[in-house]
């Protein structure tokens, strides 16, 4: 028979330690990820590369409150230095995952056990949801922030329709990642270049 579960405090620190260490093995396992891209990119072909992004992505919006830099690989995908793909491509897949991750913070609003509900900006957030509802999605999501997680709570909270939640969702992330696969693109390169100049 299990013994009494920590409570108090002392559970909020162990919780905290828990979501710390796996915070670390995530961020770790992108990066290396990325560096075995970078190091393996003329052997890698673009129907490895590009489920890899979905997959990355899709798990980093879906780790509610455990933000996995999904980012790096859509950085990688748009490179001419890494994996050198369409960065319109990169965006479109990159933002079909992003999407359905987002589903997990929506499911938690359903169900009415999210967490989230008690994160300071919750009430505020709320609000514009249900006064702005598909406006705010995509503003949120067409930018990078933490906070999306709370504005996916609140839309399942209020029943926001879930096709239309993922439309206006993907859309917004669609911008997002084209314009870090595109900065990536003209950006990444020309920081190689310098790089290699001054190695030289």
């Amino acid at each position: 028979m299990p013994g009494p579960q920590p409570s108090g405090p002392r559970a909020m620190r162990q919780l905290k330690g828990r979501l710390g260490v796996v915070r670390l093995l995530m961020l770790v396992a992108v990066v290396l990820v990325v560096v075995g891209v970078f190091l393996g990119r003329e052997h890698i072909p673009a129907a490895t590369s590009l489920p890899t992004i979905f997959l990355l992505s899709f798990l980093g919006s879906a780790a509610i409150v455990l933000p996995v830099p999904h980012l790096l690989a859509v950085c990688a995908g748009g490179s001419p230095a890494l994996l050198d793909l369409p960065p319109v491509l990169v965006a479109l897949v990159a933002a079909c995952g992003d999407a359905l991750g987002e589903l997990t913070g929506y499911a938690a609003g359903v169900s009415g056990r999210g967490v989230l509900e008690r994160h300071a900006v919750y009430g505020r957030l709320e609000g514009w949801v249900r006064r702005r509802g598909a406006l705010v999605l995509f503003l949120m999501s067409s930018i990078p922030n933490p906070i999306f997680d709370v504005v996916g709570v609140a839309a399942g909270a209020l029943r926001f329709p879930v096709a239309w939640f993922l439309a206006v969702v993907a859309a917004g992330k669609f911008l997002k990642n084209l314009g870090i696969a595109y900065a990536c693109y003209f950006g990444l390169e020309s920081l190689l270049q310098v790089l290699r100049r001054l190695a030289g």
